[in-house]
């Protein structure tokens, strides 16, 4: 009997280790992302949700949520693909995992541009809190389409990195194309 009991602790304790040890879903996604070969479809949406990264998105909801008060539209691409075409009244952030020094979406950044945005598109007057960013708006983060990977990388940082929930990001898969073959405004 004692044999059997040392042997069910000694199971449990390897067991809680384990789990201990192992990565989230969310950070086990994010730390995956550099990593996606080049061209490679972005994962379906239910490997978005399980690892708590956000919601995938369409362009025909994203354009429900454009312009609409607690809600922001970031274009996470680089400064080249928006020279190609832009959604106005969108958040220029680049997220680049490849080159770091090219990232725009730190802690820093993401809450002055963010502020700047809000106080422009809705006329309001006070300073959002870094805490009232994370809680009280929504964020949808879009690229090049359903190849560029800047979009799950950029949701990443701002799950993992400013601390957004993730019921407040989500994801536009289809990016610029989609929006734009919808007949959405661009410039």
């Amino acid at each position: 009997m004692e044999v059997i009991t040392r042997t069910i602790l000694t199971l449990i304790i390897l067991l809680m280790m384990s789990g201990i040890s192992q990565a989230t879903p969310l950070s086990e996604f994010c730390s995956e992302v550099p990593n996606w070969p080049r061209g490679r479809l972005v994962p379906n949406h239910s490997e978005y949700l399980d690892a708590h990264v956000g919601t995938p998105v369409d362009a025909n909801f994203s354009k429900s949520k454009y312009q609409k008060k607690g809600w922001v539209i970031i274009d996470a691409r680089g400064q080249k693909d928006r020279a190609i075409g832009k959604i106005p009244k969108t958040v220029m952030m680049t997220s680049d995992y490849k080159n770091p020094s090219l990232n725009e979406i730190t802690e820093q950044n993401f809450t002055r541009k963010i502020t700047m945005y809000i106080n422009k598109y809705e006329k309001n007057d006070n300073s959002p809190s870094l805490d009232e960013l994370r809680n009280d708006y929504k964020y949808i983060v879009f690229c090049n389409g359903k190849k560029c990977h800047r979009s799950s990388y950029g949701a990443c940082q701002l799950r993992m990195d400013i601390g957004i929930p993730k019921e407040n990001v989500f994801l536009m898969l289809g990016g610029y194309p989609e929006w734009k073959e919808a007949g959405y405004p661009t410039r």
